[in-house]
């Protein structure tokens, strides 16, 4: 947009001063040829000038054309990447933080002097945590509410509440995996970001 209106205004320069010119040529005498090369005689270093300016003003109006736009294009590309970064780390923390959450919760859980009031506040906090939307997510909270239940129950064996634990524990692992691969691959498509 801005080199065509640079153009515009060359022309328009242009035409405005074309009458002049023609004014000018009409005090010399002889065929249009003649009087134009009488004219470019007197007056050539003038048009030289004029030239100069519009050439420098046009070249002028290019470069900040081509920097506006380069620095338009890196501000939208550093834009995408931060924003791609940001929010990888808020992933990372989450995952983080819900990984701390799910150990504090399964050996809380396991402590045979639990207190199932603090387990129950901790299994809340994760099951706040997790996406409830997603199959993965709701296995793992099927699986934690199952182990505290089974923990709770003393008609439980050990054996029992050794195959709840490991479930949950097994159900909790694979979800985080998943999620770090979510993260893994935000941070690959954050480096694929392109500068164009």
């Amino acid at each position: 947009m801005t080199l065509l209106l640079a153009f515009f205004f060359v022309i328009l320069a242009l035409v405005a001063l074309f009458p002049p010119f023609l004014v000018m040529l009409g005090g010399y005498s002889g065929s249009f040829v003649e009087r134009y090369e009488s004219f470019l005689g007197e007056n050539g270093g003038t048009f030289v000038s004029i030239g100069t300016v519009f050439l420098v003003s046009g070249l002028a109006v290019w470069a900040a054309a081509i920097t506006n736009s380069a620095t338009d294009r890196r501000e939208v590309y550093g834009r995408k990447m931060q924003a791609a970064l940001q929010k990888s780390q808020f992933r990372q923390r989450w995952i983080d933080d819900l990984r701390d959450a799910l150990a504090v919760f399964i050996a809380d859980i396991s402590n045979e002097t639990t207190d199932y009031e603090t387990s129950g506040r901790n299994l809340n906090q994760i099951l706040l945590r997790l996406p409830m939307h997603e199959d993965e997510a709701k296995e793992v909270a099927k699986a934690l509410q199952q182990l505290m239940n089974a923990m709770r129950d003393p008609e439980q064996n050990e054996s029992m509440k050794a195959k709840a634990r490991t479930h949950a524990v097994y159900s909790a692992q694979k979800f985080l995996k998943r999620e770090w691969g979510t993260l893994k691959k935000e941070l690959d498509s954050a480096e694929g970001i392109e500068f164009k």
